[in-house]
């Protein structure tokens, strides 16, 4: 039992420990596979072969640019791309993942129970712990948290340990750990202990029981280790400003961090980490579809008997105009949104409110509009096989939210009968011919052509352009720089 409750506290701490916030700038490398040869571009130069043997994954690139680190059949390996002759050097066997520093110059990696790092300016390998059952390493890659196994004659221990440095003493920082998620810098620490209970630990600072029985916790892409929502024994709970919230026996309809809207007794609550609010007392029926919770907003939209309400905050407005609740959409930044009012039988309206205010906008009226399809803060909307943009025709033929529509930088792209088109000045432009489909690589437009050979030609959009990247490719990886590990996979698809 006890390893299956391990198990599961590794799933749960794999997510929560891979979520975080990302930086947005971004330069672009990629990796092309045909078959079992590897390409590489740094999309300014032509596109090289680094491998033509190997089946590689999990790439990280050093500082440098050139040196690519991967995996093979549970091996490590490094080449420098940009030499003459690419020659492949084997690292070592290693386990589940490894950390590279920002210089590219400390190379850390897990290998049957024991974690290594290498330094590359100083030609070492040391062993940083071993019998290691979990980890983390400091954005810095210099210091390390993991939780280590200790045997006597009848029972296994797990004690989380601390190290400042691959040379310093480890430092306990608490007994019966079965596993961990940490900050970046290493400070702070969620530990589940081997009694279900779930600490929350500040290394010299705090030290707080969060709950005492294996709490399910709620988590997105970003989570905060001080700020979150969970449930224990079917009771929803905060953990914010480093104190315990009971919000009762409640179902969560959406959440950021500790912010959440939820149900209790039929009735719609808000809390905004610090304070509960009642919303609507008469929320029995509530049905919702579109939601947004967001660093700066807080939003649903909802329907009860008693109509359909958008929200901000703790407070409710009501939507006065005969609307679908599956028709109704958010804009990107959560403050807009934008429905089709259906009060004139004959001829409707496509309206845009801003959230948190009573008062409306009109798009487009005077037709009986079908649908409509948010990009960006961007309405598009039909009506019958008629595609509109801000009360302008765009084309024909086509359904907004069959076009699969893109912004890239100011121009919007969509595909109509497997072809690629731009929104140039308000009309439409023919861009490419057996699109099978357009994604944004940050700041690249990437474009995958269809060819006779039931794989794809790859492009970039540049300038009004097109730049070709490579033929015949079955499979791309996208990679870019980040500031807390560098470089990171952004992008894998498979064909």
């Amino acid at each position: 039992m006890k390893k299956v409750l391990l198990f599961i506290l590794l799933i749960m701490l794999m997510a929560l420990s891979a979520c975080g916030k990302k930086d947005n700038k971004t330069d672009e490398i990629m990796l092309f596979q045909v078959g079992s040869s590897v390409y590489y571009s740094d999309l300014k130069s032509p596109m090289k072969l680094i491998s033509d043997q190997h089946q590689m994954s999990k790439f990280k690139f050093g500082e440098d640019e050139r040196t690519l680190f991967f995996e093979i059949d549970r091996s490590l390996y490094c080449i420098d791309t940009k030499a003459d002759k690419v020659k492949v050097n084997v690292i070592g066997e290693y386990d589940g993942d490894y950390t590279l520093s920002k210089n590219g110059n400390l190379l850390t990696y897990y290998s049957s129970g024991v974690l290594y790092q290498i330094n590359y300016k100083k030609s070492s390998k040391k062993i940083i712990a071993s019998r290691v059952a979990y980890y983390a390493i400091s954005e810095n890659c210099k210091q390390f948290a993991y939780v280590k196994a200790s045997f006597d004659e009848s029972n296994i221990y797990y004690n989380l340990y601390f190290k400042r440095s691959a040379k310093a003493q480890p430092e306990l920082l608490e007994e019966n750990a079965l596993a961990f998620c940490a900050s970046s810098d290493l400070n702070a620490y969620l530990i589940f202990k081997e009694d279900g209970s779930l600490i929350y630990l500040e290394r010299g600072k705090n030290h707080i029981k969060v709950a005492s029985d294996m709490p399910n916790i709620y988590h997105k892409d970003e989570f905060c280790l001080n700020d979150f929502i969970f449930q224990e024994e079917g009771v929803l709970k905060a953990f914010s400003n480093s104190k315990i919230t009971d919000l009762g026996e409640s179902g969560v309809i959406d959440y950021y961090q500790s912010r959440c809207y939820f149900i209790n007794d039929d009735k719609l609550y808000y809390f905004d980490g610090n304070k509960k609010y009642l919303v609507d007392n008469e929320a029995n029926n509530l049905v919702t579809r579109h939601t947004y919770l967001s660093e700066d907003i807080s939003s649903i939209v909802y329907s009860t008997e008693n109509g359909i309400f958008v929200t901000k905050g703790e407070k409710a407005y009501k939507l006065d105009a005969k609307v679908i609740l599956d028709t109704i959409f958010y804009s990107n930044n959560g403050k807009y949104i934008y429905y089709i009012d259906k009060t004139d039988t004959e001829n409707n309206a496509v309206i845009k409110r801003r959230v948190g205010k009573n008062g409306t906008s009109i798009i487009a009226s005077g037709k009986k509009y079908d649908g409509i399809w948010v990009v960006d803060d961007a309405c598009f909307y039909n009506c019958g096989d008629e595609m509109y943009k801000d009360k302008k025709l765009i084309d024909t033929n086509v359904i907004p939210n069959e076009a699969s529509i893109i912004k890239y930088k100011n121009n919007y792209f969509y595909i109509k009968d497997n072809d690629l088109y731009i929104i140039w000045k308000g009309k439409s432009q023919k861009v490419l011919s057996n699109v099978g489909r357009c994604i944004i690589a940050g700041s690249k437009l990437i474009i995958l052509q269809k060819n006779d050979n039931e794989k794809y030609d790859v492009y970039y959009y540049n300038n009004s352009s097109l730049v070709s990247l490579g033929n015949d490719i079955e499979t791309y990886t996208v990679f870019y720089k980040n500031t807390q590990k560098y470089t990171y996979i952004k992008y894998v698809t498979n064909f």
